[in-house]
């Protein structure tokens, strides 16, 4: 089958432009030609075709090879060009050839032109091939540059003398040192010997054992700072097998490290975390028993008596302790708020005093009166005006005032980025310390962010948290050398009148059967003789296994329990959760409230959610126990 051949013959005299033809096809081609004389007519050919050979007549009337030659140069095309001739001299022949022409034939020798055509077109497919191949190689080239300038890690070649062969943008940043400073030199040449000392050894390490390895040191970088950097070192080989080369990328891992550092930290504090809250249950307990026993002393004595002053004031060294246990709960599980409506005067008051004992700064309030209550876990927010305040503190080493002020605000929608529109109140913390500057104001709310030497950077990160939590916004101003402003808002209720638990001198009476169930025995004792007292019928279990018998019993003996007291948490027993479910099983109008030393747990912070019909978290006082009770029996909600 013929060869299709694309080929412009040059030439003056038609019969040898077909006697060229004639020859091409007999030797197997199937040529399609065009045949040109003249400089006008080659330049025009060359624009319009791809030729895949050219034969040209050496000596023409208007023309001859050497300009032929310059016209298909000037193209840049790679196109085989012979010559072919009926008179020509050696000297001419070697003339054109070196002027660009690939071979020339005598016309009465036109035998070697076809085996002279298929060599220059194997020629021309193969130099085709090289500059692809080399075109490539150069594109290759560039995108793996590319990548070595661009890599985030600092890249490094040397030879097998340990001399640099290539550094990259990034090893120039990190040293401020340019490749032309670095190149053919060694590392004893730019770093300290000690540092030389150590990179030297790990490449010789790699040339001698033919292997990759990989190990993390410190590296000075040129603003004087020490770096963590992970070194992965390796031999290059030629094609015989022999290191010729060591390749170097070494990643600077300051952030991993920080990550790391911060994982273990946080590792530690839910460690901690888990262990304050278990020590907070424990302690909960413990003050369950001298809080209510202080509270049933106040019964029994006269009202007169100079004890009674002296008992309300360890009830209230109770409660300052309740509010640093439930601290101690928030800190170890970030604590889902146990929601209470409270005066939020009395609580800014008590808590930023609290705050400043001890200290040589002094509190100014300026509260509006008629500061409406908020619907709060009051240990909480305690927590957060004890860091704001701490902070405050800490601000003035000299001492000075902290002005703190609340007022009720409403807020239109938009007004406080994130809050609804209605009632909020808005408390003011100010210090006239020497503030914070601008560029750590954005982070004073981060987790282990702290502008203080020794902080742990967990208190502002805890109140913002807790704030959040609350559905309100807490947000912080400061002027360097002026002082700092921590605003707070917290969402107000939406009437004045405080819940009726709070309205004093209810009378502590009742009547009826009620069951408590607490794994403490101290607990156990202490409720029979508060509720004996009040004037409940009281039984006691242990666990929630033993307290499904007892109501069961009861309720087949026509001796039904007006309440049950239910601990959520009782370890090795059944617990209120479980219990709950199979009293309900017995009485779906059993009335349970959930007790725990476990304040933050969710199922106090939720626990209607869970059908408890009310909650009521330890430590507690005589009248807070009869006031939960009661509402939970006169039909407390589910």
């Amino acid at each position: 089958m013929s060869k299709p051949l694309r080929v412009l013959i040059v030439e003056d005299n038609e019969d040898d432009a077909a006697l060229l033809v004639r020859t091409l096809r007999h030797g197997g081609f199937d040529p399609i030609h065009t045949r040109v004389d003249n400089a006008r007519d080659l330049r025009a050919a060359l624009s319009e075709s791809p030729w895949e050979m050219i034969i040209c007549d050496h000596s023409m009337p208007q023309f001859d090879s050497f300009a032929a030659l310059a016209l298909v140069k000037e193209t840049g095309r790679d196109v085989p060009f012979i010559v072919v001739s009926g008179m020509i001299g050696e000297e001419v022949a070697v003339a054109t050839m070196k002027a660009g022409a690939h071979d020339y034939l005598m016309k009465d020798k036109l035998l070697r032109l076809v085996p002279a055509i298929e060599r220059e077109l194997h020629e021309v497919e193969e130099r085709r091939q090289r500059r692809q191949a080399e075109e490539a190689l150069r594109t290759s080239e560039e995108w793996f540059r590319g990548l070595i300038e661009h890599s985030p890690s600092a890249i490094v070649l040397k030879d097998t003398a340990h001399r640099f062969l290539l550094v990259n943008k990034r090893f120039e940043q990190w040293y401020g040192m340019a490749e032309e400073d670095v190149l053919g030199k060694t590392s004893y040449d730019i770093f300290p010997q000690d540092a030389a000392d150590v990179y030297t050894s790990h490449d010789r390490e790699v040339l001698e054992k033919r292997t990759a390895i990989v190990l993390e040191v410190t590296v000075p970088f040129a603003d004087g700072t020490q770096h963590p950097v992970l070194a992965t070192k390796y031999p290059v080989f030629d094609t015989r097998g022999n290191p010729v080369a060591i390749g170097i990328i070494n990643t600077d891992i300051t952030e991993q490290k920080q990550l790391e550092d911060a994982l273990l930290r946080a590792r530690k504090i839910e460690s901690v975390g888990v262990l304050a809250g278990g020590i907070a249950h424990d302690f909960n307990n413990l003050l369950t028993g001298i809080m209510g026993n202080i509270s049933l002393a106040k019964m029994l004595v006269d009202q007169e008596a100079q004890a009674v002053a002296r008992l309300t004031e360890a009830e209230n060294a109770c409660r300052r302790a309740t509010a640093l246990t439930r601290q101690l709960l928030t800190f170890s599980t970030g604590g889902a708020p146990v929601r209470q409506t409270v005066s939020m005067a009395e609580l800014l008051t008590e808590s930023v005093n609290f705050a400043l004992r001890g200290s040589n700064v002094r509190g100014v309030f300026v509260i509006a009166e008629d500061l409406w209550p908020a619907d709060v876990d009051a240990g909480q927010i305690d927590q957060v005006l004890h860091n704001v305040v701490l902070n405050a503190v800490q601000a003035m080493p000299d001492g000075g005032v902290v002005d703190v002020q609340a007022d009720n605000v409403w807020l239109s929608a938009g007004e406080v980025s994130s809050l609804p529109e209605g009632r909020h109140l808005k408390i003011s913390v100010r210090d006239h310390g020497s503030g914070i500057s601008a560029e750590a104001l954005t982070n004073v709310f981060d987790p282990y962010f702290s502008t203080k030497e020794h902080g742990s950077g967990l208190g502002l990160a805890t109140a913002y948290a807790i704030i959040t939590k609350h559905d309100g916004s807490i947000m912080v101003e400061s002027e360097v050398g002026v002082g700092t402003t921590f605003v707070i808002y917290l969402p107000a209720i939406q009437d004045d009148v405080l819940p009726a638990q709070d309205i004093p001198d209810t009378p502590l009476v009742g009547s009826g059967r009620i069951l408590v169930v607490d794994d403490e025995a101290s607990i156990r004792d202490l409720l029979r003789a508060i509720l004996t007292t009040i004037g409940y019928e009281v039984v006691c279990a242990r666990d929630g296994a033993e307290a499904i018998a007892v109501y069961q019993n009861a309720a087949e003996e026509s001796r039904p329990f007006r309440a049950v007291i239910l601990d959520v948490t009782i370890p090795g027993g059944m617990g209120g959760l479980e219990a709950l479910a199979h009293l309900r099983a017995i009485d779906p109008q059993a009335k349970v409230v959930v007790s725990s030393g476990y304040a933050n747990d969710p199922v106090m912070a939720n626990f209607q959610h869970y059908d408890f019909n009310g909650m009521i978290a330890k430590p507690y006082t005589v009248k807070k126990l009869h006031d939960v009770l009661q509402h939970a029996i006169e039909g407390g909600p589910r």
